[in-house]
């Protein structure tokens, strides 16, 4: 844009350099100081946590996972850690987890907050985790409600696969309505699960 109308404008390399200098130290400074603050603020107080990670691209390409940790009370970020896939072994799959342990115990060893709980979607290596590691066993552990789209989605797989085997193609061309009607009945049960 810039050099279509023939503006001046500092390089990228520049760019870079300033991001590198003094925007980043910047915004890491008070991240630092915020977390201490909020720390401070929970010392010795019990607290649920719910946790997450997200990739910077979907599939299994990603290079970094941002895994954050959150007071359920309240929704402040407590922890947050980013992870590269090169520490995972090449698996991005791994990357949910190592930033789960590391969130966990910096908020569970480090800081004066006592986790009682801590919520997280179905990732496998995280139940495990939590079901075996010694550190945790005062730690409870539960898995978040699904919404109801992943929900839809998942009952729509698995009607799908019921349909692969023999005598069953018929209910392939039913999944669609059956994904259909749980999306209604989730939207209009009123929050009556029975």
């Amino acid at each position: 844009m810039f050099n279509f109308c023939n503006l001046q404008y500092f390089s990228s390399t520049l760019f870079n350099e300033y991001q590198k200098l003094y925007i980043i130290p910047t915004i890491h400074e008070f991240w630092e100081q915020h977390k201490q603050q909020l720390w401070s603020e929970k010392a010795g107080k019990d607290v649920i946590l719910s946790g997450d990670g997200r990739n910077d691209s979907p599939g299994h390409s990603a290079q970094y996972c941002t895994y954050s940790l959150a007071d359920m009370q309240d929704n402040a970020i407590l922890q947050m850690n980013v992870v590269d896939v090169r520490e995972a072994s090449g698996k991005s799959n791994n990357m949910e987890r190592i930033g789960f342990e590391r969130g966990m115990d910096a908020l569970h060893m480090e800081s004066p907050i006592i986790v009682k709980e801590v919520v997280t979607d179905g990732h496998l290596e995280i139940a495990s985790v939590m079901k075996k590691a010694e550190k945790y066993r005062n730690v409870g552990h539960h898995l978040a409600i699904i919404n109801v789209w992943h929900g839809g989605k998942i009952i729509a797989k698995k009607v799908n696969d019921v349909a692969k085997a023999k005598n069953n193609e018929q209910l392939k061309l039913w999944a669609p309505s059956i994904r259909n009607h749980f999306w209604y009945c989730s939207k209009t049960c009123n929050n009556d699960g029975s």
